[in-house]
Order: structure tokens, then sequence, then C-alpha cells
């Protein structure tokens, strides 16, 4: 890690010299304190994005979700191609049960970063969620096309199907699961489910 050299520091804003003292307590996991610095970086300069986003992300670290949700919607606003901050607004979105709203945000990230693996399941989570089981599909098979070890996407692609009525993908998807992740927490049902199809 390359620390910025005293000569710099003349350079920074006040706003910049709060913004790297607050990265430093985060990276000390001193999450409250660097919440007290973020916070100070945003009053004095409310229009960098990046201030907002950590300032989410440490809220997020302490639990406090809806503070979180709105510094992330900010950076969103401040920032609106980034993928990161379309990411964790749709989380925060789905944490707080808004799944539509959520959905919303995920599909940017996903348009944002086509070749994400991780923006396509968090996609076909919440298409699932809404109800949306054919478009979940698509996401899924989208996500496994670009990692086909993606363990929890062969589990939520194969449930999805059960409701499309496509039994014997959905058989060959959690079956594909079991194989993968065997010790998986959702293996159980997984087994269930795939006897069940079976009989």
């Amino acid at each position: 890690d390359m620390l910025i050299p005293e000569g710099e520091i003349s350079r920074l804003s006040d706003a910049d010299r709060q913004f790297v003292k607050a990265n430093k307590l985060y990276a000390d996991a001193q999450y409250g304190g660097a919440v007290e610095a973020y916070k100070e970086a945003v009053r004095l300069n409310a229009s960098q994005w990046a201030y907002h986003f950590n300032l989410g992300l440490a809220q997020k670290k302490l639990g406090q979700v809806p503070e979180a949700q709105a510094a992330f919607a900010k950076a969103r606003e401040l920032n609106p191609s980034s993928y990161a901050a379309n990411k964790e607004l749709a989380e925060s979105l789905a944490r707080a049960g808004q799944m539509e709203e959520a959905g919303t945000y995920f599909l940017k990230a996903a348009e944002i970063s086509p070749d994400d693996p991780d923006a396509l399941y968090n996609l076909g989570v919440i298409q699932a969620a809404t109800g949306d089981g054919a478009a979940a599909a698509v996401s899924f098979e989208k996500c496994l096309g670009l990692n086909p070890d993606y363990v929890e996407a062969y589990y939520q692609l194969g449930t999805v199907e059960i409701g499309l009525n496509k039994i014997q993908e959905a058989v060959n998807h959690l079956e594909k699961f079991l194989e993968l992740a065997p010790g998986h927490d959702k293996a159980p049902i997984a087994r269930q489910l795939v006897e069940a199809l079976k009989k």
C-alpha cells in the first residue's frame, strides 16, 4: 500500500483529508469513526460520489441500513454509471424488502457490467422474488455462461424451472448443484426437490 507523502497533503482539500482519514479508519475496522469522518468530508464537499459511497459502506458495516441506502442513492445520483453504486443501492433496497426498486438497480448494474456473473445472479434473484421466473431463468443461464462453477446459480435456476414446469431441466440443474456443493446449506432442500421431481 502506497502512503501519500506529506508533500501531497497540502495539495489535498480539507474534504480530501477527511476522506483519507476516513479510509484509514475504515481499513482499521473503526467504522464509527470512519462514518463521522466521511460525513465531515461530505459536509465539506457534497459533490464527490466516492465520499457518499464509502460513507454507505461504513454505515452498512454498522448495520445502519436506511442511512447506507441514502448514501448509496446519493452516490448513484452523482455517478449513475457506477456499477458499485448501482449494486450497493440495489442490495440495500433488497434488504429493506423493496424488491421491485432493487431490481431496477440490479438491472442497471448488469447493463453496466454485462460480464459480471454476480450482477446477473443478483438480478435473477430479484426477478425470481418478484415473480418473473422466465426472466430470472435467462439471468441465471447468462450467469452460468460466464461462470460455469457458480454453485448458487444452479440451485436458483433449478427452483425457477420448477415454477416454469421445466421439470427435466430443473432436475439437471439441481443435480449439478448437488454435485458441485454436496455440503451446501441448501443441499438437503435440493435433494428433496430432486426426489419429488423424479417420482
